[in-house]
């Protein structure tokens, strides 16, 4: 064999290491990596889970704040007449006779009644006790005012031809419901209804969540209004009847325990008379500060 022949199978002989090295190598890569800990699957991850949510599919929220003031009933005749600045041509009455029979206030205004409003709630000195905000998502409503009943009552309030009606309620709440959602096709402008409600139940959040969509509503108390947002209602209340008049000194006696006799406990009573203290209105101010963003 000649010296060209050798360094043939001398290459030959490498190349054939070569690859054998390389496959072995190979080899013990696979089995490392099949042995290495698994990785976290992606497996049924599409593009579309990673794309961010659709603001289309949230329900549109329409957003408020709520300021509740104290005002002493002294102060009644002046509220009234403030009252008169507002606008009542925007809203609509499902009974209008039953609603001021019932003793209920209510006016609308825009921005431009911000400065009437201030010089109104300063001249009744109307003491700010409470402020909160409302989401409204959907028709279910949410309530602007609590007034709770903790024991079995009569309560009373006036229909439309002036009658007095009456029911006895279980221990529950009474409010004023709040309902509002988008006008289609106009962009910030909300179409808000509100009306008294009754909601049965004070013996715990469970039972309080389970009937939080049960209540009886007043609907004769009923009004509507668009709303755009800076635009606001203002719900107070005319007054209420004094307590029965103190007996001359020559009537009977029992005309005297007539006297000792609790007002009757009426509507327009729970909703706007805190019963710790008589002498006092509660004002409810429903600011409206966005729609639908």
């Amino acid at each position: 064999m000649n010296s060209g022949s050798v360094k043939c199978m001398g290459r030959i002989l490498f190349l054939i290491l070569v690859l054998a090295s390389v496959c072995l190598v190979s080899f013990c890569g696979c089995q490392k990596a099949e042995q290495s800990p698994a990785r976290a699957s992606v497996d049924g991850i599409k593009l579309k889970d990673l794309e961010p949510v659709d603001p289309g599919n949230l329900p549109p929220q329409i957003r408020f704040r709520i300021f509740r003031f104290e005002v002493h009933t002294d102060w009644i005749s002046s509220l009234q007449q403030g009252f008169s600045q507002f606008d009542t041509t925007q809203l609509n009455f499902a009974q209008l006779p039953a609603f001021q029979a019932n003793g209920f206030l209510v006016g609308f205004g825009t921005n431009e009644h911000m400065g009437g409003l201030s010089i109104l709630l300063e001249k009744i000195q109307a003491r700010r006790k409470e402020t909160r905000n409302l989401l409204v998502y959907d028709d279910a409503g949410d309530d602007i005012s609590v007034a709770m009943l903790n024991s079995k009552k009569e309560v009373s309030w006036k229909v439309a031809d002036g009658k007095v009606s009456k029911d006895v309620f279980s221990p529950g709440r009474f409010s004023w419901m709040l309902k509002a959602a988008p006008v289609p096709d106009i962009r910030g402008v909300a179409q808000v209804r509100m009306l008294p409600v009754y909601r049965m139940g004070t013996d715990g959040f469970l039972t309080y969540l389970a009937r939080m969509r049960s209540y009886t509503p007043f609907d004769f108390g009923a009004f509507d209004v668009r709303m755009n947002p800076g635009d606001f209602v203002l719900l107070g209340s005319l007054g209420e009847p004094e307590a029965p008049a103190k007996p001359a000194a020559d009537d009977q006696p029992e005309a005297a325990e007539a006297d000792k006799k609790p007002p009757d406990l009426t509507l327009n009573r729970l909703l706007f008379y805190p019963p710790e203290k008589p002498w006092a209105i509660n004002l409810y101010l429903v600011l409206c500060t966005g729609v639908g963003d």
